[in-house]
Order: structure tokens, then C-alpha cells, then sequence
């Protein structure tokens, strides 16, 4: 009865051993799994700005925002010529600067409480949707293929639009004080009078009927400067806090340099700022 008894508990111990060994192989599974996925998701992000990221469909929609600013078509910028590249860095580098100080002053929003209502977002899409869209006799598939050339979603960019308007507001407060004076507005006009220039009307004619809309370009430009110069100071006063890379580029530059002995390939590499 008792060697009957040890060779039950022997065989009962001998089948556990195996299902200790799976378990234990499928809880590490699970964990390498989970660590892959999160390095992996990092893929999707540009850069971080204090902490917050900027994500890649963030970057090629201004990319393209900024190739149709400077009349540079987005073919150019997929080139292997010498002015191609050229061009693709230059628009690239315009992106990347407004992409990193538009997220400075989305966070400063925050701080100082902004928001975006649904009415302001619904606004913006919609402004978005007629810009891309026009008279086209199929505006939905117009609208699908901005998107797929700017690689973003509709989701993400309602997303980034309601960063935009965020950080317009946060802009707005920062230029609130910026006032012109009427001989400030003249001397504007002297310089852009070919602007407002109308046949059979002398300057100060012209002047006196357009004051309003060439006060309102004298004031555009004068914030406009202010906040290129305030951007500039941003980036270089939190250089520290602008990070151009990923965890995933991280872990690929530690798999090929340690694990494989190998040069890292440059679309690993972090950028500068």
C-alpha cells in the first residue's frame, strides 16, 4: 500500500514539474511580450517636450503644412537630388520648430487654463475640411487622401488642432500688449504701400480709406516678429527640456551597439534640437 502510495505522489510531482516549467515559460513570455510593446509604441513618438510627447503624425502634418506656406510641393521633398534635399531639410527644420514651441505654449495654456470647446474644435475641422476639400465633386475621398499624404487620422487630427487652437489662445495672451502708434502705422504703410496701392488715389488717400485694414497688417506683423524672437528664447532657455528621440531609437542603439557589435544605422540616432 505504501509503495503504491509513493508511486502515485512520485507521478503526481513528475506531471507538476512540467506545468511549472510552462507556467513559468509563459509568465516570462508575457513579460518580454509586454516589454517589446512598450518599447515598440515608442516608435510613434517625435520628440518630448517637458516630458509630453510630440508624435510623428505630428511632424508630418506640419511638414506639410509649412511645404505649402513656402510653395515647396511635398513631391519635391521626396527627391534624391541635391535641391531636393535641400528643400526637405529646410521645410523638415520649419516643422520642427513649430511643432516643439507650439507645444510650449499648448502646456503654458494648460497652466494658464485654456481650453477648447467642442463648437471651437467643430470649427476648426470644418475650416480644415473646406481648405482640403473645395468644390470637389467627392470631398470625402479628397479629404482621405490629405490625410494619408500628411499620415495622420481624422482622430489624431482633431487632436492636434485642439492643440493648435490651445496654444493660439496662449499666443494671443502674449501678444495682448503689443499696441501700435498711428506714426508706427505710417511708417508701415510707407514701406508696404505697393500693397495697398490704388490707381487714381494718392498715398494719403489710400492711407485714410485703408487705415483699418493697414493697422490690422501692422499689428499682425508686429506680433508675428515678437513671437519669432519669444520662440527662439523658448528653445534656447529649455534646450534641456527638448528631447528629439524615443525609447524604441534608445533600444536600437543598444541592441546594435552591445548586443551586435554594429554601427547604428542614422534613423536611429537621436536629432539635435
Amino acid at each position: 500500500m505504501k509503495k503504491k502510495e509513493k508511486k502515485e505522489r512520485f507521478f503526481r510531482r513528475l506531471f507538476k514539474f512540467p506545468l511549472i516549467i510552462l507556467t513559468i515559460i509563459v509568465i516570462i513570455a508575457a513579460i518580454l511580450l509586454g516589454i517589446y510593446g512598450y518599447i515598440y509604441s515608442g516608435k510613434n513618438v517625435y520628440a518630448y517636450v517637458k516630458g509630453e510627447p510630440i508624435y510623428y503624425h505630428e511632424m508630418f502634418n506640419e511638414i506639410v503644412e509649412q511645404a505649402r506656406k513656402n510653395n515647396v510641393s511635398v513631391l519635391v521633398l521626396q527627391g534624391g537630388d541635391p535641391q531636393s534635399a535641400f528643400a526637405c531639410y529646410t521645410i523638415n527644420s520649419f516643422a520642427k520648430e513649430e511643432v516643439i514651441s507650439r507645444k510650449f505654449f499648448y502646456l503654458m495654456g494648460l497652466q494658464d487654463n485654456f481650453d477648447c470647446t467642442a463648437s471651437e474644435l467643430d470649427t476648426a475641422m470644418y475650416e480644415f475640411k473646406k481648405a482640403v476639400t473645395g468644390i470637389s465633386d467627392d470631398p470625402a475621398e479628397n479629404l482621405a487622401s490629405e490625410l494619408a499624404l500628411r499620415q495622420i487620422t481624422e482622430q489624431q487630427l482633431r487632436t492636434v488642432l485642439r492643440g493648435k487652437i490651445i496654444a493660439q489662445k496662449e499666443t494671443d495672451k502674449l501678444t495682448q500688449h503689443i499696441v501700435l502708434t498711428p506714426d508706427e502705422i505710417y511708417a508701415y504703410y510707407e514701406e508696404w504701400s505697393f500693397a495697398f496701392d490704388e490707381k487714381g488715389k494718392t498715398s494719403e488717400e489710400i492711407f485714410t480709406e485703408k487705415y483699418d485694414k493697414i493697422e490690422r497688417s501692422a499689428l499682425s506683423l508686429e506680433k508675428r516678429q515678437y513671437l519669432i524672437k519669444l520662440k527662439a528664447n523658448l528653445m534656447e532657455e529649455n534646450e534641456s527640456e527638448i528631447i528629439i528621440d524615443n525609447r524604441y531609437k534608445r533600444f536600437m542603439r543598444w541592441f546594435y551597439q552591445d548586443i551586435m557589435n554594429l554601427v547604428v544605422p542614422d534613423e536611429f540616432q537621436p536629432e539635435q534640437v
